[in-house]
């Protein structure tokens, strides 16, 4: 959702990334429900990214009784017993658990589940802006146009402010982002 922050990143995320991402049924289902919410920049976001997933393909659907079983004891991981909303991490359960299964790579906000990912054993796990820096890095975006990104990641708060200086410096790590 949050590459979803500017015109030019969602239409290079789709150009680039066309058949190449999966999304799980239960990233769908929360977008959908967030881009109804009440708070501007979030359904905002939610809503570009919600209604504009053809190039994304079908969305994944773990509905076994063992897939299901599975994605409750890691949404309990991820959350370490703190209270939330009754979908809280279902998106990031399904995932990991996805990545897991197809041996695919994640780009996710969300500290402590890039925390279990890793620790599940996916081999490729990046926040938003390491993302970015990866894209930066490789000469697919140039520096103004990751810096404008990051700025507008920040300008909807849905990560911190990234000076160029840091930027540029390879200190772009996101640290600890979400509620604790």
């Amino acid at each position: 959702m949050t590459l979803g922050v500017h015109d030019d990143l969602w239409a290079l995320m789709r150009t680039r990334y066309a058949g190449r991402t999966a999304v799980t049924q239960a990233v769908r289902s929360e977008l959908n429900r967030l881009r109804r919410s009440h708070q501007t920049a979030v359904a905002k976001l939610a809503k570009r990214a919600a209604l504009d997933t053809s190039w994304q393909g079908p969305g994944v659907l773990l509905n076994s009784d063992e897939e299901r079983t599975a994605v409750e004891s890691l949404r309990g991981k991820i959350s370490a017993g703190r209270p939330g909303h009754p979908n809280e991490h279902l998106g990031e359960a399904t995932c990991i658990l996805h990545a897991i299964a197809v041996a695919g790579q994640i780009i996710m906000e969300d500290y402590d589940a890039r925390v279990w990912a890793i620790n599940l054993g996916v081999t490729a796990v990046v926040s938003v802006h390491s993302f970015l820096y990866a894209l930066f890095k490789n000469g697919v975006v140039s520096l103004d146009e990751a810096v404008t990104y990051i700025d507008a990641i920040h300008e909807a708060n849905r990560g911190p402010k990234i000076t160029v200086e840091e930027l540029q410096a390879g200190r772009h790590r996101m640290g600890r982002v979400g509620r604790p």
